[in-house]
């Protein structure tokens, strides 16, 4: 009596005949036939796949859907599969720098592992639970949940938040360390990943598993409308491709443009990247929302658009940042030995881009400033045994206002930024912010009460003192430190960021509805 082979020995068989056949059949139409090698790719990437959906629809999986709808889903399949593959062979062997043999074996051994699930759960597997078709189903796609305690994220949790009793929310993000509780109302799809990156550079890209790969691609299916944060994300951009496979409406909102960084393979790739996606996706998505002036007009003017992206600016917590009364002040001060001294406040990731070997600068020239560095990163302030600097971990919401209200300026030289939470947030505090133009930027209304120097200037760190000292030398800080939580009050608000989600969401799945009527007999 025979033993059975198992499901995944077959499949693997499968593709063992597929490559073999793959050479054989190019070598003849090129080598032979003389045909043109693009030509012969095509022909022989249909042909194969063919033969090899034969076998697995036959031999390994079985199927009672229909040939002609498996057969489509097949060749979406093994189309997402190569994208990944060029993606994550980029990745190994640029990014990381890994050999591209080694890296070739890596990448090999995940796809087949996510195509077998692939075509097990997607390809020949059941048809999906009816009881998925109803309602205002939006997926929520973003790179982390905000216990990641990113702008990004903080930005997609505050709106689903106000959108979760209109809409049937599923939120897709990587799984963090720590946990997040969302409201009721919405519901957690987390994502195994692999965050190595951040771990070693500080620049967050999760690389989602096979699973994780096969579970979004399932949620998109079942999705009226997918609405992503930023497009630069590798389970961002997997959802974007299938948004498009399967029809859905696409909405996106974009954060950041490309990073300057100083690594130039880094920098060249960020741009391609953020080209590249911009170009394919964002003119044909339902809607495109910037969080910042200047990146929209940057995009804007590098792309062919059908209609204008929308500048929705971000909002705050108003229960919970808000100028301090002078009791709660002075009481943070006296913590930092503040009392009769300056105090300078940094917010934001530990790494290369926000500036910190500017403050680290500005911390030795000003022994006798007070200055609190809040955030996480690779970079370790407390490596610089600077007596006058103190490193806050872990600090958000409540604190984290406590902090702002406290200080007497928040001191910003990032780059890159769209526009970020913490000079919101400061501003509602009454806190002056100090960024780079570049930042200032991003909202042109709030340039006008922003303090701004040049983060590239050859005498950075000259003119950031200075402009510091005048600011603490102004003589009107308390009716200044007025002025600035009423403007942010003013302009700022979720509430208003949610309406005009919550139009653009309603109107993309009013248009999806009304496809699929038209397209029913």
């Amino acid at each position: 009596m025979s033993l059975p082979i198992p499901r995944f020995a077959r499949f693997f068989a499968v593709g063992a005949l597929a490559v073999g056949a793959n050479l054989a059949l190019f070598a003849t139409l090129v080598g032979i036939l003389g045909w043109d090698y693009l030509l012969a790719t095509v022909a022989v990437f249909i042909a194969v796949n063919a033969g090899a959906f034969v076998l697995n629809r036959g031999w390994v999986f079985g199927s009672n859907r229909p040939v002609g709808q498996s057969l489509a889903r097949y060749y979406a399949v093994m189309a997402v599969s190569l994208a990944i593959n060029l993606f994550l062979m980029r990745v190994l062997v640029e990014a990381i720098g890994f050999h591209y043999l080694l890296a070739s074996v890596m990448v090999s051994a995940i796809l087949a592992v996510m195509n077998f699930v692939a075509h097990d759960r997607i390809t020949f597997g059941p048809p999906p639970d009816p009881r998925m078709s109803v309602g205002p189903r939006v997926l929520l796609v973003s790179h982390f949940y905000p216990s990641h305690r990113g702008g990004v994220e903080i930005v997609a949790g505050q709106l689903a938040e106000r959108l979760a009793n209109d809409f049937s929310v599923r939120w897709a993000a990587g799984r963090d360390t720590e946990s997040y509780d969302p409201p009721p109302d919405i519901e957690l799809v987390p994502l195994r990943v692999w965050n190595g990156i951040e771990r070693r550079t500080g620049i967050p890209v999760p690389l989602p598993s096979p699973g994780a790969v096969i579970r979004l691609i399932r949620e998109v299916r079942y999705a009226e409308v997918v609405w992503i944060h930023d497009l630069l994300y590798p389970a961002n951009l997997i959802a974007a491709i299938a948004a498009r496979l399967f029809r859905r409406p696409l909405i996106v909102t974009i954060h950041v443009g490309p990073i300057p960084y100083q690594n130039s393979l880094l920098r060249r790739m960020m741009r391609l990247s953020y080209r590249s996606t911009a170009r394919v996706f964002l003119p044909t998505a339902a809607k495109v929302a910037f969080v910042s002036e200047r990146v929209r007009d940057e995009t804007y003017r590098e792309g062919s658009w059908p209609r204008p992206p929308t500048f929705i600016p971000n909002g705050f917590d108003r229960l919970q940042f808000h100028p301090p009364t002078a009791g709660d002040r002075g009481q943070v001060r006296r913590e930092f030995d503040a009392e009769s001294r300056p105090l300078l406040l940094f917010v934001g990731r530990f790494v290369e881009r926000k500036g910190l070997a500017l403050i680290r600068s500005l911390a030795a020239e000003t022994p006798d400033w007070r200055w609190a560095l809040a955030g996480r990163g690779p970079i370790d302030p407390e490596s610089w045994t600077a007596p006058n600097v103190k490193v806050i971990r872990g600090v958000s919401g409540a604190a984290l206002a406590r902090l702002y209200g406290a200080a007497d300026v928040l001191v910003l030289p990032s780059l890159g930024e769209g526009f970020p939470l913490v000079v919101i947030e400061a501003m509602a505090c009454g806190t002056p912010a100090m960024v780079d133009p570049s930042t200032a930027a991003g909202d042109r209304a709030a340039a006008e009460r922003l303090e701004i120097e040049a983060v590239g200037d050859p005498n950075a760190l000259r003119l950031w003192r200075e402009h510091l000292e005048r600011i603490l030398a102004r003589p009107d800080q308390a009716a200044h430190r007025r002025d600035l939580g009423e403007f942010a009050l003013m302009h700022w608000s979720w509430d208003r960021a949610a309406d005009a989600y919550r139009a653009a969401l309603g109107a993309a799945i009013q248009s999806r509805r009304a496809e699929i009527s038209e397209s029913q007999p």
